[in-house]
């Protein structure tokens, strides 16, 4: 019976990935403006032949503004054998082949699970993550696969990748180590070595990428104060936070919420929002094992808010387009 659960997940799991691989590569080649103009400049110019390890770096970091490490390899390698649109269409086939493999671990076997991985792999935050938001989403493949692998060891290092690819995933890397240090069942030995792996891990990463971490945190706090909603940003980021723990009826996620809330003041509810979205969702999933009516509604809300995005592209080559 356990092989053939194993089975049918890999199966539904590949199905879901082809179909995301083909529809990628008809959307990806339109994405042409906003973020895009810069990714597809640093991956077609920044690897020319002529230029040294170092002169690559600098071209990355002046094209995108990023010091993190993992995304630059990941398509040096990458730019040997694909060209972008391939590249990244694979890459977000293997983001939804690990989303529904978690489905599949985490959810209850009942029917709805079926209908939760079609508004999982039609989300808005997904879409944006798999044509717009480029560096996070390969970090995202790599917090997907640490839920996946057996070893606490194993983890510790996927998360680490995670980290270097984009610094932004240390928020949920946080509030997922957070949780298990507040955890009841969680022994104290154990509570004791992960406080230490996380002090330790963080300030390495903040170390090696103080002057990014302290660039992209002045830029984003400008933006939000300038634009005068940080306490907007705040209630827009709680209410998942809250939803998470009416839905659950536990004070873990709202704890392990409230560094998010507090930091969507100055970085915005934008990408912050996602996150706690994600938190919200994992939270329902993790201790209920299925879907409340509540996440279905939230669920279905931001499907329904993906075509108009996904018309974007094809008409203006561009996700989020300005009203003004």
């Amino acid at each position: 019976m356990k092989d053939f659960k194993v089975q049918t997940s890999n199966l539904w799991a590949f199905i879901a990935s082809i179909l995301i691989f083909l529809i990628s590569l008809y959307i990806e080649p339109k994405y042409i403006y906003g973020d895009q103009e810069h990714y597809r400049e640093f991956f077609n110019y920044c690897f020319y032949d002529g230029y040294s390890h170092a002169m690559q770096l600098f071209c990355y970091q002046n094209t995108l503004g990023s010091t993190e490490p993992g995304y630059f390899y990941l398509s040096k390698i990458a730019q040997l054998f694909l060209e972008k649109d391939v590249y990244i269409s694979f890459a977000n086939a293997i983001l939804v082949f690990l989303l529904v493999k978690v489905v599949f671990k985490w959810y209850e076997k009942i029917w709805h699970r079926y209908f939760f991985i079609f508004l999982v792999v039609t989300n808005y935050y997904l879409i944006v993550l798999m044509f717009a938001a480029e560096r996070l989403k390969f970090s995202f493949i790599f917090l997907v696969l640490a839920l996946l692998v057996a070893k606490q060891w194993q983890r510790i290092i996927v998360f680490g990748l995670a980290l270097f690819t984009h610094v932004q995933s240390a928020l949920l890397i946080a509030t997922f180590f957070i949780s298990k240090v507040l955890d009841k069942d969680t022994k104290l030995w154990v509570k004791i070595i992960i406080s230490i792996i996380c002090i330790i891990g963080f300030a390495g990463a903040f170390l090696v990428m103080q002057e990014h971490i302290l660039n992209k945190l002045g830029a984003y706090s400008e933006g939000t104060e300038e634009e005068g909603n940080g306490f907007i940003s705040m209630i827009k980021t709680g209410i998942f936070i809250f939803l998470a723990g009416i839905s659950t009826f536990r004070l873990l996620p709202i704890v392990s919420g409230i560094p998010l809330v507090l930091l969507s003041y100055f970085l915005g509810s934008e990408r912050i929002g996602m996150l706690a979205f994600i938190l919200y969702v994992c939270a329902v999933i993790y201790y209920k094992k299925k879907a409340d009516l509540l996440l279905f509604l939230v669920m279905l809300y931001f499907t329904l808010k993906t075509p108009s995005f996904i018309l974007n592209i094809l008409n203006y080559g561009v996700g989020y387009v300005s009203n003004g």
